[in-house]
């Protein structure tokens, strides 16, 4: 047998969770339980990536057996293309792959009847997912959004938020995703620049509540917006107490989501239960990712309670999981290894935003024997910009992985030379998931060596291709996942009586449990020092809880450049 013919059988055997032996070039849709209308979405789907095909969607369904797959690939790899001529970097997707409010608009129309949110006692499927984000659309447009306005929203795990979402894609808004526990300040300076023309589920007094959207009406869908319309406004703390903007284009979110589901081989039989917050990139792309290939999403409101966390993943036969490496520590913390009773149905899990212990994954390695564990490297700039999976990739384990699909990385100096394997300096990406520019052209002067995006971490690739992710050479602190930027601690504690100079550094977790925590080195002027209680009340009333210091230590000086510069790296 060919091994073009081989590898399709396995890739279908893969995907419907048979043994290949079991398949021939006869088999198809309808042959095996297993093999039904959905499974053949999938299938086809991933056939079309895997090989960079571009499919007639009206003749998608017209392919019924291993024959007729292996049949397309040979004839259109046969076919003379442009980009046969010359050697370029492989693309997760044609270049014209739908968005993913198409992507699920198409889902809609070939599975009405899935099931594409869980969410408490409630479950809604495709078509009723699609006949809200019309409504929505169509509501929006009678409060006075246009393609191009900004809506914030918050970013509450509930129906109306999904829903709210898509529909500001559909109509060609852009969505500006607000963490619901947002600060005051920091959400001041956020509408201050963006101005969005609706506010809802955000806590301010000009907020509508989600109670107020209508989700009900019958309206049509919206012409859906072009591929470099801005569908996200993302803002992420940067080494400065300002917010950076990070916009993000439907052709971003779409390549992004492309190439994780390649990497991680999801499908629309999938059924992921999401923990993580979805006013970050890893949560809400998680999202993105299983409703753009037709599976199933289902909402839990987050890690703590892990009974029911462990209820849900159960009820559901969840075969997709994603965390953090702290939500990780909580759940052994809280209940060491149970999660591996769920081993037997979780066909993937998907680890990011802050670095993991060999060791850690080594033990989820032994708790998952035949899952497939991947873990990313990435930030809200560059989503998952490399991928490493454990079991296929155990004498790598220490390393980030090589670039995902579609992506390519390498190292420059700090004066942009790129550097050969081995060398150590600062990483940059370059591939369809990166953003164009900053917001309002913020820090967006020298962000690019050669067109690849400057990351600010500083790493090395190795002579194979594997990513080693060093350190970061911004002085953001990784808390569970969660950026922070020491300028913005410093700011606030500087206000307070007693403190004449502060400079924040990261310390591990006294508790194991969220990898760095904020620490706050002070130097006192000739007033009484402020105790640690009064520093954190302070603190607390201006800043997010994860945002506060752990611990204080006063000194007698800083360290200083002769400009007077503070040397945070010289801190110990």
């Amino acid at each position: 047998m060919a091994s073009s013919e081989q590898e399709i059988i396995n890739l279908v055997a893969g995907i419907l969770a048979v043994p290949a032996e079991s398949l021939s070039l006869q088999t198809g849709v309808g042959d095996l339980p297993e093999w039904d209308s959905l499974a053949q979405v999938a299938i086809v789907t991933t056939v079309e990536e895997e090989y960079q095909l571009n499919l007639d969607p009206d003749s998608l369904m017209d392919i019924a057996t291993i024959a007729d797959l292996v049949a397309l690939v040979a004839q259109q790899s046969a076919e003379p293309s442009a980009s046969s001529q010359a050697p370029a970097l492989p693309m997760a997707f044609p270049a014209t792959q739908e968005s993913i409010v198409s992507s699920i608009c198409r889902m809609a129309e070939n599975q009405p009847a899935s099931t594409a949110l869980i969410i408490g006692n409630e479950a809604v499927t495709y078509r009723q997912l699609v006949d809200s984000i019309a409504s929505v659309a169509a509501w929006y447009c009678s409060q006075g959004v246009k393609c191009g306005d900004y809506i914030a929203l918050g970013a509450v795990k509930c129906k109306e938020f999904i829903v709210c979402y898509f529909a500001a894609h559909a109509l060609g808004a852009t969505v500006v995703n607000l963490d619901p526990e947002i600060n005051a300040d920091r959400l001041k300076y956020i509408l201050g620049v963006t101005n969005p023309v609706l506010l809802v589920g955000v806590n301010d007094e000009t907020s509508l509540p989600f109670s107020a959207v209508d989700t009900d009406a019958v309206a049509e869908l919206p012409e859906l917006p072009a591929p470099d319309t801005i569908a996200d406004l993302m803002f992420t703390t940067g080494t400065t107490a300002v917010p950076k903007g990070v916009p993000l284009t439907h052709a971003n979110l779409a390549a992004a989501a492309a190439q994780i589901n390649r990497f991680i081989g999801s499908n629309a039989a999938d059924v992921e239960v999401v923990a993580l917050p979805i006013c970050h990139s890893f949560g809400m792309g998680r999202i993105r990712c299983v409703l753009s290939i037709g599976g199933t999403v289902v909402l839990v409101p987050g890690f703590s309670n892990v009974k029911l966390l462990f209820r849900t993943l159960k009820a559901y036969k969840a075969t997709g999981f994603a965390f953090v490496p702290a939500a990780w520590a909580y759940i052994q913390h809280m209940s060491a290894d149970k999660l591996a009773e769920c081993a037997s149905t979780l066909r993937y899990i998907e680890i990011g935003s802050a670095p993991m212990s060999v060791e850690s994954r080594r033990h989820l390695m032994r708790l998952f024997p035949s899952t497939r564990i991947c873990m990313h490297y990435g930030l809200t700039e560059a989503s998952r910009s490399s991928f490493i999976e454990f079991h296929r990739e155990p004498s790598h384990l220490a390393s980030a992985g090589k670039a995902s699909p579609g992506v390519e990385i390498r190292i420059y100096s700090s004066s942009g030379e790129l550097l050969p394997p081995e060398s150590e300096g600062e990483i940059c990406v370059k591939g369809p998931h990166v953003m164009a520019a900053y917001f309002n052209a913020q820090m967006d002067e020298d962000s690019r060596f050669d067109g690849f995006f400057r990351t600010g971490d500083w790493g090395k690739l190795d002579k194979d291709g594997y990513l080693y992710v060093l350190s970061r050479t911004k002085d953001i602190i990784n808390c569970g996942g969660k950026k922070i930027s020491p300028e913005e601690v410093e700011s606030v504690i500087l206000t307070i009586p007693g403190v004449a100079e502060c400079a924040c550094i990261a310390m591990p977790d006294p508790q194991g449990l969220l990898g760095e925590v904020v620490k706050a080195i002070l130097v006192s002027d000739d007033s009484p020092r402020p105790d640690d209680k009064t520093l954190h009340s302070v603190v607390a009333s201006k800043l997010e809880a994860y945002k506060c210091p752990v611990a204080y230590e006063w000194r007698t000086s800083l360290p200083r450049t002769a400009s007077g510069k503070l040397q945070r790296r010289m801190i110990n």
